[in-house]
């Protein structure tokens, strides 16, 4: 078992992943989602994209993530056979299996 320390982005993108059910997302999506940004503003969605796509990649490396290669356009999935996720509790940590 690794353990791995995420930040708050982290965290709000696992918590997209996992409400999705099973659903594929892609960056531009995710990051309107995370960041509650709206298409008005192109620029932050660029901005926040790119810093999705980063946390992405790391939570692709360990495992919690998959990515699914399309044509024009990557999809990425929680990995639900993988992942174990721990919540603090009172100084106790309560490890939830992703099923």
């Amino acid at each position: 078992m690794v353990r791995i320390n995420l930040d708050d982005i982290d965290a709000k993108i696992l918590k997209e992943m996992f409400f999705l059910d099973g659903h594929p997302i892609g960056t531009t999506e995710l990051a309107k989602k995370v960041y509650e940004l709206s298409e008005k503003n192109r620029y932050e969605v660029k901005k926040a994209d790119q810093i999705i796509r980063q946390k992405l990649n790391k939570l692709v490396r360990y495992g919690i993530l998959e990515k699914i290669e399309g044509d024009k356009k990557d999809f990425y999935i929680l990995n639900k056979k993988k992942t174990l996720i721990g919540i603090l509790l009172d100084n106790q940590i309560v490890w939830v299996k992703m099923t």
